[in-house]
């Protein structure tokens, strides 16, 4: 609850979903009301409890920049989870989920979860979603990413 807390990075600490988010709950004051907070939190086992990370996120108990990069998910449902709660999030303005894993190309599902996500989040300025190289191509997103990119069109936040 330190007021003086701005950067907190724990990479490759085996964490789960549930930590991060009892993390992202001690980290807020008020729900809805954004903390000017770095949380970095890559390379971690965030599918197992992602649901507790989804219901912080939709609870707005999050802080301003969120980095969750090189997260493996064995299945899909997980990630759709969390880009559906990222739909409706508030106090995120930056966020970094490059070098996501899936087991093979994203689905229609999880590409329309992104794509709402992009129409309907009026608070995300930034967000990384790039593969190895930087390119959209390899972040086993697959073909389906075109599509969601419409969702853009809409976008008036992401800068």
């Amino acid at each position: 609850m330190s007021d003086c807390l701005e950067y907190l990075q724990m990479d490759q600490c085996l964490l789960t979903g549930v930590d991060v988010a009892i993390l992202m709950r001690s980290m807020s004051r008020n729900p809805g009301e954004a903390r000017k907070l770095n949380l970095i939190v890559s390379a971690n086992r965030l599918e197992k409890g992602c649901n507790e990370i989804a219901k912080a996120i939709e609870e707005n108990r999050t802080p301003t920049r969120l980095i969750m990069r090189m997260v493996e998910y064995q299945t899909e449902s997980p990630f759709r989870q969390l880009l559906q709660a990222l739909r409706r999030n508030s106090t995120i303005r930056s966020l970094d989920i490059s070098k996501t894993s899936l087991p093979y190309d994203a689905g229609d599902e999880t590409c329309e979860a992104l794509q709402s996500l992009f129409e309907d989040n009026e608070t995300l300025e930034e967000l990384d979603i790039s593969g190895e190289h930087a390119h959209l191509e390899t972040a086993t997103f697959g073909i389906g990413l075109n599509f969601t990119l419409n969702g853009l069109k809409k976008n008036k936040a992401l800068k």
